[in-house]
């Protein structure tokens, strides 16, 4: 009986004991997969960290660079439209200052042809007051001589003679002079038709240059517009 109760006692001991042992292997997987717990916790934190840092670094570089793209687009478009100003101002000033280059040629030409004309009328009048000054002068010589002669009907025939010659010399001179005026007149014309013509052939010239530059220009910045925007969708 006692044997057994020794028996008992040593069985009752080694349970005690495996009970203890099973006990403290549980604590210390609960230990174990709390600090796995906390472990992945501490690691999932940090990617996350991370990931919002990664993030934030890629918005502010994305920022940053939008920033540029624009700056340098704005940047762009003013230098473009200073240098479209300055190239339509450097055309009007050159047109201006051609137009007034071939004004003053023109007018310049009309004064010498005004000059040759006035000349050329003055030398006219010269010669044929000169030519009525011979008539008159071998008129008066004959007379004198018929005079002399005591030839009345050579005095008559000549007095017929010297006035018919002087109607001729008028007549002539008024006909080289209507035809002097004409002709004056004429070149005049034509050289005002011929400068208006050129003149609005310039001007056609001039308003096309203008707007094929402002065409070049709108094509330049629409296609600066397109690049920008694909830079900033890229």
């Amino acid at each position: 009986a006692i044997k057994d109760l020794d028996q008992a006692s040593d069985k009752a001991a080694g349970s005690v004991g495996i009970g203890q042992q099973t006990l403290t292997s549980f604590v210390q997987y609960r230990q174990q997969e709390a600090q796995a717990e906390q472990q992945y916790n501490a690691e999932r934190t940090k990617i996350v960290q991370e990931a919002g840092a990664q993030r934030a670094q890629a918005e502010q570089q994305y920022e940053s660079q939008r920033s540029k793209i624009v700056s340098q687009f704005a940047q762009s478009q003013s230098q473009e439209a200073a240098q479209y100003q300055q190239q339509q101002a450097t055309s009007a000033r050159d047109f201006a200052r051609q137009e007034a280059d071939t004004e003053a040629s023109y007018y310049d030409q009309r004064l010498k042809a005004s000059r040759n004309f006035n000349q050329d009328v003055q030398r006219a009048e010269e010669d044929h007051q000169r030519q009525l000054r011979d008539l008159q002068e071998s008129h008066q010589f004959r007379l004198e001589d018929l005079a002399a002669n005591r030839d009345a009907y050579g005095i008559v025939q000549e007095m017929r003679s010297y006035n018919q010659q002087r109607r001729d010399l008028e007549e002539t001179y008024q006909v080289q002079a209507k035809r002097r005026n004409e002709d004056y007149a004429q070149q005049i014309s034509d050289m005002e038709a011929s400068f208006n013509q050129q003149r609005e052939k310039r001007i056609a010239d001039y308003q096309q240059q203008q707007a094929d530059q402002a065409a070049q220009y709108q094509a330049r910045r629409a296609q600066e517009y397109t690049q920008y925007q694909q830079q900033l969708k890229d």
